[in-house]
């Protein structure tokens, strides 16, 4: 096991690292030392989808954000983004760009759960059962604007729900990490904009 310092660590001079020369001692633990902070904190995961609707007439678009084919809230619909996460991948942040519309008339929700993509891309085992973002709770309901829906970034331990909970990060199990992955988001009566998906740094500190 290296302890890695917690300060920033400057590498070494570079009269001293030439190529074709044999480094040993306090040069080596520095490059060391500075390769392990960046496999921790400058190389985790992330991905960001961008999906295509219906554009709002308030903006240039014709057609109403409630009607139309592919811009209607009115329906449900399943969307999955592969995700290729690191072998320190073990909590993943979503940040879901939406809209969302009748709250008077029906339910309102997002639904996220976490799939392998060993047998199949989109009907994987399930690695975390998810949560829901609710109306009222977790979805704002303006029609016209683009609202925000977040996970937080509790470090939360395995989850051992079977339906989907209230909202915190998915979880990925250690067996798991570094392989593709699959978010499955069901939505209904709300349409993505963007969905941005984050590792979470654990750091390690020795007392």
């Amino acid at each position: 096991m290296m302890l890695i310092p917690t300060g920033l660590q400057k590498l070494p001079s570079k009269e001293g690292c030439f190529n074709n020369q044999i480094l040993f001692g306090g040069t080596t633990s520095q490059l060391a030392g500075a390769a392990a902070q960046l496999s921790n904190c400058k190389f985790l995961g992330q991905a960001h989808y961008h999906i295509g609707q219906t554009i709002l007439p308030a903006i240039g678009g014709m057609i109403s954000f409630a009607t139309g084919t592919s811009g209607t809230t009115k329906t449900n619909r399943a969307y999955n983004f592969l995700y290729q996460s690191t072998p320190l991948s073990s909590h993943l942040t979503l940040l879901i760009q939406y809209r969302a519309s009748n709250f008077e008339f029906t339910t309102v929700k997002i639904e996220a759960e976490l799939r392998d993509t060993s047998s199949n891309s989109y009907t994987g085992t399930i690695l975390d059962h998810g949560i829901e973002f609710q109306e009222g709770i977790n979805l704002d309901h303006d029609g016209d604007q683009v609202s925000v829906a977040f996970t937080g970034s509790e470090l939360i331990s395995a989850p051992t729900n079977t339906q989907p909970e209230p909202v915190r990060p998915l979880y990925v199990p250690s067996a798991n990490r570094g392989e593709l992955l699959n978010i499955v988001i069901n939505t209904t009566q709300a349409l993505p904009i963007a969905v941005h998906i984050y590792d979470l740094l654990i750091p390690s500190v020795t007392p």
